[in-house]
């Protein structure tokens, strides 16, 4: 897709919270393929939680995987990621990820929601949390910063790495080009009207279609969330920063990007299933 066709998307999402991921399309997408891939008593379950005190803009299951985006504030925002610091030119750094991140709050929430002594208001909290941090972790961005000399505390998962200055229409960073999955993610409104959701069902399908059998296995043999951030770190150093900045995406870049976004939603979609699976069926 030529970056001119994507600059309202990116502009669109430019306006929203700091740190997002995925916008809110593709933490839908996460919690369709969950949804599709859970136990009946797990889904039982979360659809009973998940609907305690339920905001009228994620009234269900599929819509509170974007509620951590509308109830972030400056404490809980840092749950959303963790910087892994790198460089490219090869030279150390010695900067190190905040205690609080987003591995550090999948754990937290997945004691929370196996505890059955917790209120129904904590777990259905817990519950809300998990569904978008598991999708979090799985966009590359959310799993590293890079350091250079112009950027000596990193460039927050690429917020301030810029990859067009030419429009017209302001600068457009790398991390939203990605959270719209390079393009391939339309944003779609909530709560979610019977075509929204239709369109949600489509793109989730599109996703799980990219994963061969034994994607899916090798997906789900990783459990820990701390691997599945190192996956990340390791796809942004391969994939996301071999765009110069400052210029306009090539279409090889962007196709390949949306084929690696479709395969980071499908598996978050999948782990995300088995945690709630053992959390609560």
């Amino acid at each position: 897709m030529p970056f001119r066709r994507l600059a309202p998307i990116i502009a669109a999402a430019a306006a929203a919270a700091y740190s997002l991921a995925w916008h809110a399309t593709g933490h839908m997408i996460v919690a369709d393929i969950a949804w599709r891939n859970m136990s009946p008593k797990a889904r039982a379950e979360a659809k009973r939680l998940v609907e305690v005190k339920a905001p009228a803009k994620t009234p269900d299951f599929i819509t509170a995987a974007v509620w951590a985006d509308d109830t972030k504030t400056r404490e809980n925002g840092p749950w959303h990621y963790i910087d892994f610091y790198f460089r490219a030119d090869g030279k150390p750094t010695d900067l190190k990820p905040d205690s609080e991140n987003v591995v550090w709050a999948i754990g937290k929430f997945s004691s929370v929601l196996k505890n059955r002594s917790a209120s129904d208001s904590d777990r259905g909290e817990a519950l809300r949390y998990l569904l978008h941090f598991v999708g979090d972790i799985h966009m590359p961005l959310h799993c590293v910063s890079r350091v250079t000399d112009a950027e000596p505390k990193g460039d927050a998962g690429g917020n301030r790495f810029y990859v067009d200055n030419r429009t017209g229409r302001g600068r457009h960073n790398l991390h939203f080009l990605w959270d719209s999955g390079c393009g391939g993610f339309e944003e779609i409104s909530r709560p979610l009207t019977p075509e929204g959701r239709s369109k949600v069902d489509a793109y989730a399908t599109e996703c799980l279609a990219s994963l061969s059998k034994s994607d899916r296995a090798s997906a789900l043999r990783v459990s820990d969330p701390n691997a599945w951030a190192q996956s990340g770190e390791a796809l942004a150093k391969s994939v996301v920063y071999t765009t110069p900045e400052n210029t306009e995406p090539s279409a090889d870049y962007l196709s390949k990007g949306q084929r690696v976004c479709k395969h980071q939603v499908a598996i978050a979609g999948l782990r995300l299933a088995a945690l709630l699976n053992r959390l609560l069926g």
